[in-house]
């Protein structure tokens, strides 16, 4: 063991694994690009959302990334607005749009989607402003992502989907509120009301 404090002493661990356990080095690059990243808007602009670009750190076996870092209030440092209630997944099939969602019905609910890059995977985020009062009113946005790590900061009233192209997806997200069963602020939209071919792979 390192003569770094550790809370366990040789005489709390197994026999076998005496004088076996070290710390991990941790690589200079690693160290360099930690709690960073870039915030972004949305092309075209939609008031509300933003991309944040989290940098990862590749190795010929492994691909890491930090996702975020929450302070004391449950907060993204990178997306303050947004206070962490609830850790989800959903998965899809591919090509099938995973659409319309929309949230603020009921709680004004935030979205913070996390796109994982995974070789050969292109996931496309849609979205779409549909409140009245909001200076992007009626605007969509499609943006694909393949071999990057965001993260995709949604406000309430912006209706959003996603689809695979070629393979199953999965996405990983943070909400601001629990999901409550007997209120849910889960508002459906038809995912084909824009157009079917909003949600198909352009060649």
């Amino acid at each position: 063991m390192s003569d770094q404090q550790s809370k366990f002493t040789e005489k709390d661990l197994l026999d076998e694994l005496a004088g076996k356990i070290t710390y991990a080095e941790v690589p200079e690059k690693w160290i360099d690009i930690q709690g960073t990243y870039k915030r972004t808007k949305s092309n075209p602009e939609i008031d509300g959302v933003s991309i944040i670009e989290l940098p990862d750190f590749k190795t010929q076996t492994n691909l890491f990334a930090e996702m975020g870092r929450l302070n004391k209030g449950n907060k993204l440092n990178s997306s303050p607005e947004i206070e962490a209630a609830q850790w989800s997944y959903s998965t899809f099939p591919p090509n099938a749009p995973k659409a319309w969602h929309l949230h603020g019905l009921r709680d004004g609910q935030w979205d913070c989607w996390a796109i994982i890059p995974y070789p050969g995977l292109t996931m496309r985020v849609g979205l779409w402003d549909i409140r009245k009062d909001s200076p992007t009113s009626n605007i969509r946005v499609s943006m694909d992502f393949s071999n990057v790590t965001r993260l995709v900061l949604i406000p309430p009233g912006v209706a959003h989907g996603v689809v695979s192209f070629g393979m199953p997806g999965i996405l990983f997200y943070l909400t601001s509120k629990h999901f409550d069963k007997n209120h849910p602020d889960e508002g459906r939209i038809p995912w084909d009301i824009q157009g079917k071919e909003f949600w198909e792979m352009k060649l």
